[in-house]
């Protein structure tokens, strides 16, 4: 190869001097050779760092506290911190010496380049950790010998944009940087220069200057080790084909005199494939692919490729598309050994055009004549190449990449509490009847509530709360409309107010908050008649609570909105997204191609998705990481065919399947490698539609002690018991919440379709379904027939059979024991329960808990219960159903009530049934060691009770605990005991419920 690849951005040959290892990276130090000691001994390159644009946001508000640092000759420089700037500018010069002479001696094999590397990070503000978050870096290369394009001399430069590159394959980096680098002379060194080594076999030992500080590592993916430095990145050769356009192809479809062609590549069992440009003789592509494991061999210090017979070259070919077989338009074989090697730091290679011929493999073979050309560009590189953010991967099934990695940070919501309070001085339209007022209020497109009607009052007083959901920034304003109803379907317009979200203040606590009058106005009703009045309300922005904007089985969060009253943190998630196995998936409706898939990961505030890889075995191998406050908290991933995105009918489902994984189950600084299986929904029941790999990690950055004690604060902030949201008002909440999430969630880019954001927020969890009721009742069932008290019932019945005759000799004696010494007997079940929890510990599971279909009852599932479940669930159902009645108005509304109030009832049955299945389940959890750090409170806890028993007697304690039962309200406290707390911190196997 004429050009060789570089190591940690050096090119290096035999030195008479020694590499000083640091963290990982090659910090070297340059000898100058006898013939260049009279000469101009160094440079003084300047760096200006002017300003960088667009950089990647690094918290919840979406902004960076980015700062740089510049590195070279062993010297490390950092410029100021910006905050929370994502387009920062700095405009701070840095000077570095650089040895440098006019001309290469010609009989010394020497360093011939240093780097020049600008790096680009975001300072952490967090409790956890000092360090900070990679946004990119720059690698510019540094001649040591003659001049360096783009390095001029003082009073020549000028300002230059680049585009911040990769660290690492997974890295995701976005954003531009601009700066100046200019040279001027210098006269020598300082210091007395290091002596030659007499003997060619010494190596000169040379002390750094600056220690390199460390930088942050990548996510540990299962067995796939964290690449804390880029030299083992450049070990691994990446082949990438741009193709970029051709020209003058022939024409294939001769209705219509054109073609549509698409390009496939091959190079031994890798393959990929282009999109089709329709109808075009000149298409012009534009996609970059990337073979990756290409084997690369280094010996005697130089780099050359390895390649096997098979793969010695890399086949182009061009193809027009057709609805039987695809016609053959010509072929490019291009040999591998004659490709350069590009590294990151330099310019784009050009396409080049070749003319289309004739192919040798089977299938390339055509009875009309070849003509035109096609536009590649081909070269070796590595990860880093800048051209790796725009690539289309092929796999061995010909799977490609078609989107790219993005990072979704929901809004920040918040309650709105508006106190309606009364109404004064209003005039309704005919003076001679008194009004029946109401007030509607709206925000936004989404949320519309209104108060009960104040009936035959001039001075409506109603005293009513109502609650809405907003979002930073405060953009929206309040509409609060007063009416008169004059019959069912009559309303009269008596006045407007709107109030901007800005003018409203926030509230922290309980206390209450001032009251304010507002004068009514016409609004937007230009030609209503004259308006009078005012409506007194009292309104704040509840700080104190967190908006529930998923399902309240299944949250990932439970900060409050003012971010004053976050909990600390405790700790990071880790999660590495693998592959997947698809064994199940239709063909699309579209297209007769392969699902085009990806993964969505949520926690907390922050959703990522992976890139779309259109795969039946998609391999993704990225990597995630989010900040933790609560381990009572779920992890959510969903696999998705975004063909359903392309697809005109609306009945086309997205959803491959969905796993959660609780946080509390995880141990600490484990690492879970597991497989678990996907199913999604399919006519009556669910389908097995593959397995996804996942590694997942949690990560502590406080003590044990610390973590502990989360166990016995509650799930929500304090402002849900001291002041809690009424059970009715609940549901539609988080129904409003899910719609601004959706919506949010559409405007981003690729944006998330409403089913898919629906579907990882759990909205049907809060619908009734005669299989989940069944669940829930078999639950409780499998309860009392399992491993928690199925052993006690056999013993029982063995017991009572009289098979054995000791055993039911002993069971007397010890009824008889029971009755006579009952405190013993209390005593003694709580130390055999203490005991049995700790014998269980050596039988834990050590793996992840799949998605369990038989839990859900999906083998169960008939027809006919989907058909109950859609018809109960539908609202329309009931109107089709009341029109042939004589009087559809009066009776729709009637069975209308009746038809919601049964439906509310179910539900009601149904969490019921599924509160008191996950009671019992808690206890199972504890015997079998799930959450090991809330079984280990437990047992402390148990203890203790049992030490309580022994010491003090059963009526003091009965007494103690009577009294604390009835205590006066001045010394309760709104907020569950620790206890309890604890209780629900503990895993069910609701949490494996599809």
């Amino acid at each position: 190869m004429d050009k060789k690849p570089e190591t940690e951005g050096r090119k290096e040959s035999f030195d008479p001097q020694k590499l000083m290892q640091e963290g990982g990276t090659a910090v070297t130090e340059t000898t100058p050779s006898v013939a260049s000691l009279n000469r101009k001994m160094y440079r003084n390159i300047h760096v200006e760092i002017c300003r960088a644009r667009n950089l990647a946001a690094k918290d919840g508000s979406g902004s960076a506290d980015p700062y740089c640092t510049i590195e070279a000759s062993g010297e490390q420089k950092m410029t100021t911190v910006k905050e929370r700037e994502v387009n920062p500018v700095w405009n701070e010069q840095f000077v570095f010496r650089v040895p440098h002479v006019d001309g290469k001696p010609p009989m010394m094999p020497v360093v011939e380049k240093e780097i020049l590397e600008i790096c680009v990070y975001s300072k952490s503000n967090s409790k956890l950790k000092s360090g900070s978050s990679f946004l990119g870096r720059l690698k510019l290369p540094i001649n040591l010998y003659g001049e360096t394009p783009g390095v001029v001399l003082k009073g020549k430069e000028r300002e230059e944009w680049r585009p911040l590159e990769k660290r690492g394959i997974f890295s995701h980096v976005q954003g531009e940087i601009c700066f100046k680098i200019f040279y001027t002379e210098g006269e020598g060194f300082e210091d007395e220069p290091p002596r030659l080594p007499t003997s060619p076999n010494t190596a000169l030992e040379v002390e750094p200057q600056t220690k390199r500080t460390s930088r942050p590592l990548a996510l540990l993916a299962g067995s796939r080790s964290a690449r804390s430095s880029s030299t083992e990145e450049h070990k691994s050769a990446y082949l990438y084909v741009r193709v970029d356009s051709a020209k003058a192809l022939r024409v294939a479809d001769q209705a219509d005199g054109t073609s549509d062609p698409f390009v496939k590549l091959k190079l031994g069992k890798l393959s990929g494939t282009t999109k089709v440009i329709l109808k075009d003789l000149n298409p012009k592509w534009n996609q970059v692919f990337a073979f990756e494991n290409v084997k690369r061999t280094e010996s005697d210090g130089s780099v050359t490729q390895d390649f096997n017979s098979e793969t010695d070259s890399l086949e182009v070919t061009v193809w027009d598309q057709d609805y039987v077989t695809h016609d053959f338009l010509g072929a490019v074989a291009i040999p591998l050994s004659k490709l350069p090697t590009r590294s990151p730091a330099d310019d784009p290679l050009p396409p080049q055009s070749y003319r289309l011929g004739k192919s040798n493999s089977s299938g390339g073979k055509s009875r009309h004549p070849i003509k035109g050309e096609i536009c590649i560009s081909a070269w070796f590189g590595s990860p880093d190449d800048r051209a790796y953010n725009e690539v289309f991967q092929p796999g061995k099934t010909g799977g490609v990449i078609s989107t790219f990695t993005n990072v979704y940070w929901l809004p920040q919501l918040f309650y709105i509490r508006i106190s309606v309070l009364k109404a004064n001085n209003l005039v309704p339209p005919d003076s001679k009847r008194i009004p029946e007022v109401f007030v509607k209020v709206k925000l936004g497109s989404l949320q519309k509530v209104q108060t009960r009607v104040y009936k035959r009052s001039f001075e409506p007083e109603w005293n009513e709360d109502l609650l809405l959901i907003g979002s930073h920034p405060l953009d929206d304003a309040l509409e609060l409309d007063v009416f008169d109803r004059v019959n069912v379907s009559t309303e009269e317009f008596l006045g407007h107010a709107r109030i901007p979200l800005s003018d409203i203040p926030e509230r922290l606590d309980d206390t209450e908050a001032l009251s304010r009058s507002y004068v009514l106005d016409k609004g937007e009703k230009r030609f209503a008649r004259s308006v009078t009045g005012r409506i007194v309300l009292r309104m704040c922005i509840e700080g104190g609570y967190h908006v529930i904007s998923e399902s309240p089985s299944y949250p990932s969060c439970s900060q409050p909105s003012a971010k004053s009253l976050h909990k600390p943190l405790i700790g990071q998630l880790e999660l590495g997204i693998i592959s997947a196995k698809l064994i199940d998936v239709p063909k699309s409706t579209v297209s007769r191609s392969a699902p085009d898939v990806y993964c969505l990961a949520r926690y907390g505030n922050k959703w990522v998705r992976t890139r779309n890889v259109s795969d039946l075995n998609p391999a993704w191998n990225e990597n995630y990481i989010w900040d933790v406050s609560d381990v009572a908290t779920f992890l959510t991933i969903g696999v998705y065919d975004n063909r359903a995105s392309k697809a005109m009918s609306s009945n086309r489902k997205e959803a491959l399947g969905k796993v959660r994984i609780r946080l509390s189950t995880l141990k600490r600084d484990e690492t879970y490698r597991s497989v678990l299986p996907l199913f999604a929904p399919a006519g009556a029941g669910y389908r097995r539609m593959g397995d996804l790999e996942l590694s997942v990690r949690l990560v502590f950055a406080v003590s044990p002690a610390t973590v502990l004690k989360m166990y016995f604060q509650p799930a929500l902030p304090a402002m849900h018991y001291y002041r809690p949201i009424p059970a009715s008002a609940l549901p539609a909440l988080i129904n409003t919440g899910m719609k601004l999430v959706a919506s949010r969630l559409a405007r981003g880019s690729p944006a998330l379709r409403d089913e898919v954001v629906y579907h990882m927020l759990d909205s049907d969890e809060q619908k009734f379904t005669f299989r989940r009721m069944k669940a829930n009742a078999f639950r409780i069932q499998a309860f009392f027939q399992g491993d928690s008290l199925g052993p006690l019932k056999k013993f029982m019945d063995e017991v009572r059979s009289w098979r054995n005759l000791p055993l039911t000799l002993g069971t007397h004696s010890a009824y008889v024991f029971v009755l006579y010494y009952m405190k013993f007997c209390v005593i003694s079940s709580l130390i055999f329960c203490l005991f049995s929890v700790l014998l269980r510990y050596r039988f834990r599971t050590g793996v992840l808990p799949p998605m369990d279909s038989k839990l859900s009852v999906v083998e169960d599932t008939m027809p006919d219960d989907e058909d109950i479940e859609e018809e109960v669930d539908s609202d329309t159902a009931p109107e089709q159903e009341l029109a042939v009645l004589q009087n559809p108005y009066k009776n729709y509304k009637i069975l209308k009530s009746r038809y919601e109030l049964l439906l509310d009832y179910a539900l009601l049955i149904q969490s019921w049934l599924g509160t008191i299945a996950s009671i019992f389940e808690k206890f199972s959890a504890i015997m079998t060691w799930q959450d090991p750090r809330g079984t280990f409170l437990f047992l402390i806890q148990l203890t203790v009770l049992i030490l309580l028993m022994y010491y003090l007697s059963i009526k003091l304690l009965l007494t103690a605990a009577g009294f604390y039962f009835i205590r006066h309200p001045r010394l309760r406290n709104p907020l569950p005991p620790p206890p309890v707390n604890l209780m629900t911190k503990f895993p069910s196997l609701a949490d494996r419920m599809l």
